[in-house]
């Protein structure tokens, strides 16, 4: 079944001028730019694009079906506990005489005192997170 798409405005229109626009853009908008330009300005077929960059030709299709580049989906444990993670990171790494607060200790924490049931990446992903913050705010 064939979805009727608007034309997706601002794109370059050839190869080149992709490479000149779209040489230090993240990887997410390039991979999204250059599947539409070869699938519908070049007219690159789904399969040879496939071969040649070793993507499902399903990504392919999800990337250029979209009137828009894919939006990731959200977080919902991540957002769900960002502030308890906030509350719990900055008072402890607050303290001068507690531990040093690691990921591990603090997943180890939430999961004691608060019924926390994610993984620790995530834990370890928001404290990163948090630090990056900090940094920020810092400059």
């Amino acid at each position: 079944m064939n979805k009727i798409r608007k034309p997706v405005t601002n794109t370059p229109q050839t190869l080149a001028e992709w490479y000149a626009k779209y040489a230090r853009a993240p990887y997410r908008l390039r991979d999204w730019e250059l599947l539409t330009i070869l699938a519908e300005k070049e007219g690159k077929s789904f399969r040879w694009i496939s071969k040649e960059f070793k993507i499902a030709r399903n990504t392919i299709r999800k990337y250029t079906s979209q009137d828009g580049m894919p939006v990731r989906r959200p977080q919902p444990v991540r957002d769900q506990w960002r502030e308890t993670v906030r509350k719990v990171w900055t008072y402890h790494s607050t303290q001068a005489d507690g531990p040093i607060p690691t990921a591990k200790w603090v997943f180890a924490l939430l999961a004691e005192q608060h019924g926390y049931r994610g993984s620790e990446r995530t834990i370890h992903t928001l404290i990163l997170e948090l630090k990056e913050e900090e940094e920020d705010v810092a400059k």
